[in-house]
């Protein structure tokens, strides 16, 4: 598919960008043309080497409907958090998981629900949708 860069409107439908040599959303790529600090920010993960970029996420409106459905679980259950032992298991398992994209160090995120793991670990209420915490 040509890059759309130029065509009006948004669209979350993933594409290989020819411009810019991504793999992104016609959303992504308008803010990576028209705001520095996004730009800044991916060139940084390129230069560094990260793959999140080129990895396939959930669509981000699952991400959108998963994101705003545990936020409601995590205010029914009192913004409860694990404490640090509890978190520390859960990240070390996120980290060893073949559904992980690592950053740095041991933070990344999920490619089965696109959550941000360290943050995802926090909540007491929160689970990982493979069933390992």
């Amino acid at each position: 598919m040509s890059c759309p860069c130029e065509l009006p409107g948004s669209g979350d439908k993933v594409y290989e960008c020819e411009r810019l040599k991504r793999t992104m959303t016609l959303d992504w790529c308008q803010l990576y043309l028209t705001r520095e600090n996004y730009k800044r920010g991916w060139d940084k993960e390129a230069v560094e080497g990260s793959t999140e970029a080129a990895v396939e996420l959930p669509p981000i409106r699952e991400q959108v409907v998963g994101f705003m459905t545990s936020l409601a679980r995590f205010a029914s259950d009192g913004f409860r958090r694990v404490d640090k032992q509890e978190f520390e298991r859960r990240v070390d398992i996120c980290v060893a998981c073949k559904f992980f994209i690592r950053r740095r160090g041991k933070s990344g995120r999920c490619k089965k629900c696109g959550c941000y793991s360290k943050l995802k670990a926090r909540g007491r209420i929160w689970t990982c949708p493979e069933d390992k915490w």
